[in-house]
């Protein structure tokens, strides 16, 4: 047997190199992008997806990142949080409001690695530095806003500040990261107050319905009154004119009377009582008396004829 050795050790020398070499091939998937290091120092190159080459180790490394998948963690998480597989970094979920009130919270955040090399060799630990950035930046947003802001319509503009927050302070640091979305997932007052936040929210909302409502009345009732208004000016002008035209019509009949009789006083005089007693005494009770004075005299409505 060491016979055979000696007479082959350059056989097995060359066959154990072979395999040392081969060792260095390996494969990029397209969902992933690889990192190449030689002698610990990382190159500049960019590796293509596909079957690649490497010097095998230690004179050179590859490592494989993911850097199209979301990562997510989490703070101010609870047990089931981390029975669902989310992972929670820190169970300190609470924040100290501008009018020292406090708040509990559950934040998360979804970030890519934008720059592999500095993903890996800016921090030995990113969740944890990503972390302490997210509590810092959540505690300046929620330090000078009041309780009821942050609890209610402040929400979302804290989200949107942290976010840019978050990763001015990822590129001042060059983490290699790229914070995506940040979300706000609870934001309540601790338990002991709980009840008494609830109904000072819910009169809040009743009193943001009295005055939607109360718009919408008014919204509703100016056009029509606007209308009824117009209706009632237009009908008070056409009343106007008409009243102008009766009175300039009886002022010109009027003036035609007063010029017939200054030309006959005694013709006009006894045409307009008999134009007045033809308009009165249709509707009075005619009676008539003989000369002799008897006291029994002829009611002429005995002949009236009904139409």
């Amino acid at each position: 047997m060491r016979t055979w050795l000696r007479q082959n050790i350059l056989l097995l020398s060359a066959l154990f190199l072979a395999l040392y070499l081969a060792s260095g091939i390996y494969y990029v998937p397209t969902d992933r992008q690889a990192v190449k290091l030689r002698l610990g120092r990382l190159l500049p190159e960019r590796i293509q997806p596909g079957l690649q080459y490497a010097f095998p180790y230690p004179l050179e490394e590859v490592i494989l990142l993911k850097t199209n998948e979301a990562q997510r963690l989490t703070i101010g998480g609870t047990d089931l949080d981390r029975a669902l597989g989310v992972r929670v970094l820190t169970e300190d979920d609470s924040l100290l409001s501008g009018d020292q009130n406090l708040v509990r919270f559950r934040a998360s955040i979804q970030y890519y690695i934008q720059d592999p090399g500095r993903y890996l060799y800016r921090s030995q630990d990113l969740p944890r530095v990503l972390e302490a950035l997210l509590y810092r930046s959540l505690s300046r947003a929620v330090a000078i806003r009041g309780v009821d802001d942050v609890l209610t319509t402040g929400r979302i503009e804290i989200q949107n500040r942290v976010r840019e927050d978050l990763q001015h302070e990822a590129d001042r640091l060059a983490l290699g990261v790229a914070v995506t979305a940040l979300a706000l997932e609870q934001v309540r007052p601790p338990e002991q107050v709980r009840d008494a936040f609830l109904e000072v929210a819910n009169a809040r909302e009743d009193r943001n319905r009295i005055v939607q409502e109360a718009r919408g009345y008014s919204s509703e009732l100016l056009p029509r009154t606007r209308g009824q208004a117009q209706e009632n000016l237009q009908q008070a002008r056409i009343y106007g004119r008409e009243v102008v035209d009766r009175a300039q019509g009886e002022s010109q009949h009027f003036l035609s009377l007063w010029g017939e009789y200054r030309r006959h006083p005694t013709v006009t005089t006894a045409r307009l009582f008999l134009e007045a007693m033809e308009e009165i005494l249709p509707r009075t009770r005619k009676v008539i008396l003989d000369d002799a004075g008897s006291r029994q005299g002829l009611d002429l409505d005995i002949f009236a004829v009904e139409d």
